[in-house]
């Protein structure tokens, strides 16, 4: 009988500790960093380096303070470029002008050698292409843009049809977009919205499958042979936990050799 009560107890103990980590875990973050190898990418970009995260979802996990540290952590970092793949609002949560302007002079705050851009998520409102414009970002909103750097030759940033016969970064926000993509002229896709699942289970991967990132749903896959990076978010959905998934910021940097 006591060996009975010291399991329970230990299994209740055990559920507790999981469900504060899981608490816990929506108030830290982490960088995840990728080496992009293509030998197509002209040399006068060798060594840019990118930083991409999304999922903000202000007004969910992610307030004031939290954002403060992701930009204090992606300053540190020096990029060359920051993209952003959208869902700057948290669903259902309606944010104040207060609110909207503290994200504004917040985002403002990012230091970039060169250029932010962003797309647009499920979840952004109508005047999410003006905060974003005011904070800085190019928005691409079925658009491409041409980036030069350091030489005439540029590569291309894109979030449209793309029929440029050069090195191409494709953002979408939801992952599973990418079976509906003419992936000819594309050489990296980045994405968001999936969270990794929010929830994931050892062995099994993640478990809130939401629409339009059921199929794509884990950090990186390869798809027509093309690398597919999903940023795993910063805020949460739902389910106010995070499990066994820490918020994270992407680095990539690029080299053709």
């Amino acid at each position: 009988m006591k060996n009975k009560v010291k399991f329970a107890i230990f299994i209740i103990l055990s559920l507790c500790l999981i469900i504060l980590g899981g608490f816990l875990e929506t108030k830290r973050f982490i960088v995840k960093e990728y080496n992009i190898i293509d030998s197509s990418l002209p040399s006068n970009f060798n060594g840019l380096k990118i930083i991409h995260f999304g999922d903000i979802l202000y007004g969910s996990s992610t307030n004031k303070n939290y954002l403060e540290k992701i930009v204090k952590e992606i300053n540190i970092l020096k990029p060359d470029i920051v993209i952003y793949t959208g869902d700057l609002y948290a669903k259902d949560i309606k944010l104040t002008k207060n609110n909207e302007k503290e994200i504004k002079d917040i985002l403002n705050k990012l230091e970039v050698r060169l250029y932010k851009y962003a797309i647009k998520g499920d979840n952004d409102h109508d005047n999410y292409a003006m905060l974003m414009k005011d904070a800085g970002f190019i928005i691409l909103d079925n658009i491409k843009e041409k980036l030069y750097y350091k030489g005439n030759t540029p590569i291309v940033i894109s979030n449209t049809i793309n029929d440029e016969d050069l090195f191409t970064i494709q953002l979408i926000h939801k992952p599973d977009d990418v079976d509906n993509l003419d992936t000819s002229n594309i050489n990296v896709i980045l994405a968001g919205h999936s969270l990794n699942g929010q929830i994931r289970l050892p062995f099994y991967g993640g478990i809130i499958k939401k629409e339009g990132g059921k199929k794509y749903i884990d950090d990186k896959y390869i798809v027509n042979d093309i690398p597919l990076y999903i940023t795993n978010g910063l805020g949460i959905n739902n389910y106010k936990i995070r499990l066994f998934n820490t918020p994270s910021i992407n680095i990539y940097r690029l080299t053709n050799y």
